[in-house]
């Protein structure tokens, strides 16, 4: 069993943006402030009202957190995989997802902007 079968990706992002909060001494009207959104977004998304924000909202509030996005996830269990490939067939097939999946995220952030 893995730590996102016991807590919702909602709370685990809820609980980061805390975290920085706390280090960088940010009120959640501060942080909305300074990523350009209204403090009800972010108090929804901290209070575990928004299930699902989008990439776009969690980079605006890593800007005005001064963090990249990679750091805001960097911890289990976005910074694991259970079952790394190994094999050259299954790393090939690994990036070509990975790749898609920027792709992906490229276009929504495209979209928002």
């Amino acid at each position: 069993m893995n730590q996102t079968d016991d807590i919702k990706h909602s709370d685990l992002i809820a609980d980061r943006i805390r975290h920085f909060a706390r280090e960088k001494d940010l009120s959640i009207n501060r942080i909305a402030t300074l990523a350009g959104l209204t403090q009800s977004t972010v108090s929804n998304i901290i209070n575990g009202n928004s299930q699902n924000p989008s990439i776009g909202t969690i980079t605006k509030i890593c800007t005005a957190l001064g963090i990249s996005v990679i750091e805001f996830l960097d911890f289990e269990p976005y910074n694991t995989r259970a079952n790394d490939p190994e094999t050259e067939e299954e790393i090939t097939e690994y990036l070509d997802e990975l790749s898609k999946e920027i792709e992906r995220m490229r276009k929504k952030i495209t979209k928002k902007s």
